[in-house]
This record gives structure tokens, sequence and C-alpha cells, in this order.
């Protein structure tokens, strides 16, 4: 045994294997790919090539390409799962020495992480793109080459691209990819300089694929102030929904507190008061004045709503996992009966449900002990630090402007806890670079890390 610890070559081997078993394992149980409505609609953007700005367009582009190499869901179940696999396998290799490093990988099958593997979303690409980027962000930091780099910012940009609110998320990662040894301050500016030029580029490639991709963003604030209007008037009695929208022969306050949901405005939008460009300025005015009017009942609206995302009382979890494949007319479907593999895999999923696994609640309190517990004992290092950050940027607008508490808003946040407390609890010999925070040793002929 020992002679094997101590054999490089074998140990990166292993890991590998690990990580090519695993991410064979997701594959063939999620085959082809579970799909929900908005997958289905990427997919149809994808193949009509007639993109649309609801869903980021880049992200059917993508498909577009994948789809002529492995048709369907299952080209992109592939991709995805090889980004984060990859990801996976040099996090640990870089985090983790000997055999710890090639059993480290299984962490990452915990059901909350797990589950949304095998779903075609954009919230999962983002996270698997920003795993990835993470990744070679640290592997820059050991004394990784350009190559890496560049890997890197490509993994960022595609993270970027696919979400339209990722960007928050991004920059902390681009800030660890882009720092040049111990100079923190100069990392941040160039950090900062990078998210800017990946942003602007994704943004013109979205241009570029839809023109008028303006009413994407109107579309979203929209369903949010239709939401917030609904909460707001629930808890006065009173409507204060605009008069365009209370002229409609069947408004009725009685039936918007029947579709009102403080988990999920989809209900109340999507099936019935819908998207009305014409009427975008009268809502906004009406959301703005009611804000004025009503600030305890909004912030009522939206403390139910955080309570939701959070699920603080509410047993099980909203949306834990996408088992299904939306009707499409194309014949993807599932295998009937279902197999046993896919069978042991939502008993394995229900069981984290049990377990609490799925609150967002519970990560947030183990995060806050585990990262207090590091910047207090000197063992929060650079790259935990950008970790951390970057899945409490990515969370922090969405009790203003989530749309629905489904998990898989909370994904890449749960990922990028889980991330940073490995960095921090597995065994470092940080120095430290100031405020706090250290920086993890570097590659040397005595303090090889990952062999």
């Amino acid at each position: 045994m020992a002679s094997l610890q101590n054999n490089p070559r074998l140990i990166e081997g292993l890991r590998v294997a690990v990580c090519a078993m695993l991410a064979t394992m997701t594959i063939v149980v999620f085959a082809p790919g579970q799909m929900s409505e908005d997958s289905v609609q990427q997919l149809e953007a994808a193949r009509s090539r007639v993109f649309y700005a609801h869903h980021p367009p880049i992200m059917s582009a993508v498909w577009r390409v994948v789809d002529r190499i492995i048709p369907g869901p299952l080209g992109m179940l592939v991709l995805q799962n090889a980004i984060f696999w990859s990801g996976v396998g040099l996090f640990c290799r870089i985090v983790a020495t000997g055999w710890l490093s090639v059993l480290l990988p299984v962490l990452f099958v915990l059901p909350p992480l797990w589950g949304s593997l095998g779903a075609i979303w954009k919230d999962t690409l983002m996270g698997c793109a920003f795993l990835a980027a993470g990744s070679a962000a640290m592997a820059v930091q050991k004394g990784g080459g350009k190559g890496i780099m560049l890997a890197g910012l490509g993994m960022l940009f595609l993270g970027i691209s696919v979400r339209y609110n990722a960007i928050m998320g991004a920059v902390p990662l681009a800030v660890l990819l882009m720092m040049k040894g111990r100079d923190w301050r100069n990392g941040i500016r160039r950090g900062l300089a990078a998210s800017v030029l990946l942003y602007a580029a994704s943004y013109a490639v979205t241009v570029q694929l839809v023109p008028d991709s303006s009413t994407a963003f109107m579309g979203h604030s929209q369903y949010m102030r239709l939401f917030d209007l609904a909460g707001i008037s629930v808890r006065t009695g009173v409507s204060v929904f605009p008069a365009v929208v209370m002229r409609r022969p069947e408004f009725t306050l009685d039936r918007v507190r029947n579709a009102y949901n403080p988990a999920s405005g989809d209900v109340l939008v999507w099936d019935w008061l819908n998207f009305h460009p014409e009427m975008d300025r009268e809502i906004r005015e009406a959301w703005w004045k009611a804000l004025r009017e009503h600030p305890r009942e909004y912030l009522s609206h939206r403390g139910d709503f955080l309570a939701e995302l959070m699920r603080w009382e509410r047993p099980g979890a909203y949306g834990p996992y996408q088992w299904g494949i939306f009707t499409n007319k194309w014949g993807y479907a599932n295998p009937e009966p279902p197999r046993l593999v896919s069978r042991l895999a939502i008993k394995y999923m229900d069981m984290g449900v049990k377990m609490r696994l799925y609150k967002p609640w519970i990560w947030f309190a183990g995060a806050f002990l585990v990262f207090g517990w590091a910047i207090l004992s000197g063992r929060m290092a650079i790259e935990p630090a950008c970790f951390v950050a970057s899945g409490i940027l990515y969370f922090l607008p969405y009790p203003v402007i989530g749309p629905t508490a489904e998990f898989r808003y909370m994904w890449w946040i749960l990922l990028s806890f889980i991330l940073a407390g490995t960095c921090i609890i597995l065994p470092q010999k940080p120095r430290p670079i100031g405020i706090g925070i250290t920086e993890s040793p570097k590659k040397g002929p005595n303090n090889v890390r990952g062999s």
C-alpha cells in the first residue's frame, strides 16, 4: 500500500478512472437526459435555429452544435457531465494527495449535487462551467500555464452566457484566475476587467443571435413585478395592479388570491396573467407605487419567498430534482418500465430529501460555522474565499428578484460551499496575505500536492 501511495502515475490514473466511472454512471442512470419544459424549449430553439431571448440563446447555440454529434438531450447530458467530472478531477488533484485524491470525487455524488447532473438545465450547465473554471483558477495559482488559464476563461464565458444573472458569481472566480502570486489587490482589478470583457462578449453574441434581446430582460422583470403586486394585493386585501391589468374581464382579486403562491409565480404569471410588453410601463409604475405605499407588505411577501427558498419550515424541498421528460414532438421519453438503476437513483435522491440535504438553510448554517472558524483560525485561504464569495454573490439577488423557489437555483451555491469547505478542511500549510485570509502554498520540490 505504501508503494502505491508513493506512485504518482498510478494515483493519477486511478483518480481519472474514478471520475470517468462516476461520469459514466451518471449518464447511464439519467439517460437520455431529463428535460423540463424549459429544456424542451431550448432544444426547439437549437433545432429550428429560431433563437429567442427568454432563455439564453447561447445555450441553444451550444446545443445545436452538440445535437449534430449526439442527437437529443443525451448530447448535452454527456457534455455537462464531461465538464463537471473533469473539473472535479482537477480540483481533487490540487487539494488532496495520494489515495485521498482518488476517493474524494465520491463526495460529489451527494444527492443534492448529483441529482441535478441529470437535468438539461442552464442552472446545471452554469454550475458545471463554474466548477471547471474554479478548478482551473486553482491550477493557475499552483503554477499552471496560459493554456489552463485560457480554459478557465472559456468556462467562465460559458457559465456567464447560459445564465443571465451568472455574472455576479463569476467575478470572484475571475479574480482567482487572474491573480498573480500574493498580489490579491491587483487580482481584483484584473478579475473585474476580465469579468467585464467576458460579459461584454457574451452580450454581443446574445444580441447577434437575438437582435431584440431587450425583451428577455423585460419579460423577467415583468414577471417579478406581477409576482410582487400579487403578494402585496393578497396582504392588503386591495388590488395594487395597474388599471390596464384590472380591466381584463377575467381579473378578480379572489382569482389573484387563489393563484398566488409565495414559493412561485408560475401559475399566476405564465398560466394566467402572461407577459405583455405593451403593458410594461404601466406595470412598472404600479410596482414602484406599491413599494412606496406598502413596504411592509412587500417585505412580508419577499420574506415568505425567502423562507420557501431556504425551506426553513416546510418539509421536503421545492423541486429537489428533475425526473421526467416534458412532452415533446420528437418522442424523447424515459424507458418504461423504469430501469433498475433509475429506480435506485430515485430512492437515493428521495433519501437525501428525507435527510434534509435539500434544505439550503442547513448548508448556509454549516457554511457560516466552517468559514467563521476558518477565518478566526487563520485557515481561510484565497481559494476557498473566492468560492464562498462566488456562491454568496450569486445568491444575493434571489430573495429580491427570484421567480420561484426551486432547488436548482441554489445548486451552484451549495456546490461552491462544498468546494470551499473541502479546501479548508483538508490539511493545508497556508501563508498569510493579510485581512485574515491566507494563501495556499505553491508547488515546489519539497511541497508537491496532488501527485
